[in-house]
């Protein structure tokens, strides 16, 4: 979900150079919290590498990947207009992501999608869900930018941390006091009725608009055996309360579902997890 006031320019990618190849200096970590899992790992040395984290908020939502090193772009933060280039795939995505500072380096924030792999029912099973570009077979991640070279993260082999992610990911509704097993027996899971209209340009807080900022917010709703939200929880960030106040205030005034149902067709309580995209122009207008 995109909440936007003011349209963003569409950068071109930069023409073909030599890729910045950075080789991991760790292995893959996993870690959790009440709201989400997560797998980071460094690329490169010392203060020339760069950091990721790729974290999941629950089965079949987006994915957040963040990432933080001086190889990505040094310019004003705000959106950035980029591709990503998974392989052995090969095949160019275009990218939306906040451009931002930690510190003396720059960071990346951007999403990816959740799908099924070609064939398996969707039924949450950690073996069976992939994501859209990254997948198990990848190895490698290539970010391609406007200006400057490419960056290219030799990853190896991600089926073993995508599964160890997935697996976390499933868990959590337990910790949101849902029955695990209920939840991944479900038969259909809480729908939204008219998604698109939740969220209107209106609700922009005024103060992103003022400092040129973005930020991408994600939410769990609770959602009853009405179809009624009846919770609204910060999943991240945890800092930006302007944001999180006003799209959890639309959200439960707004958001209509159709009941999840459990094995036997019976409406049961469950939750739903989105993600909203708050988004300005760069302090210099691209």
């Amino acid at each position: 979900m995109v909440a936007g006031a003011l349209c963003v320019l569409q950068e071109g990618v930069a023409q073909a150079q030599s890729a910045l190849q950075l080789a991991p200096s760790e292995e893959w970590e996993l870690g959790s919290g009440a709201e989400s899992c997560w797998i980071s790992r460094r690329f490169g040395e010392d203060d020339k590498g760069l950091f990721v984290r790729v974290e999941n908020f629950g089965t079949g939502s987006r994915l957040r990947v963040f990432m933080r090193g001086k190889p990505l772009p040094q310019r004003d933060s705000g959106i950035l207009e980029f591709q990503t280039r998974y392989s052995p795939n090969g095949i160019a995505n275009d990218r939306l992501g906040i451009l931002n500072r930690s510190g003396n380096a720059p960071t990346l924030t951007y999403l990816e999608a959740l799908t099924q792999r070609e064939g398996t029912s969707g039924t949450g099973d950690p073996a069976e869900d992939a994501y859209a570009g990254l997948e198990p077979a990848t190895n490698e991640l290539e970010l391609i930018f406007s200006r400057g070279a490419p960056v290219a993260l030799q990853f190896g082999s991600m089926a073993t941390p995508l599964d160890r992610l997935q697996e976390c990911a499933a868990g959590l509704p337990a910790k949101w006091g849902f029955d695990i097993e209920q939840q991944r027996a479900l038969s259909r899971p809480a729908m939204p009725i008219d998604q698109g209209q939740w969220i209107d340009s209106g609700t922009f807080p005024w103060e992103y608009l003022r400092n040129y900022q973005s930020v991408v917010v994600h939410l769990r709703l609770r959602v009853d055996d009405q179809g009624m939200p009846t919770d609204c929880v910060v999943q991240a960030p945890q800092f930006e309360r302007a944001a999180s106040e006003i799209a959890c205030r639309s959200i439960m005034a707004s958001a209509r579902f159709e009941p999840a149902l459990d094995a036997e067709g019976e409406p049961v309580a469950s939750y739903f997890t989105t993600s909203i995209f708050y988004k300005t122009k760069r302090r210099n207008g691209n």
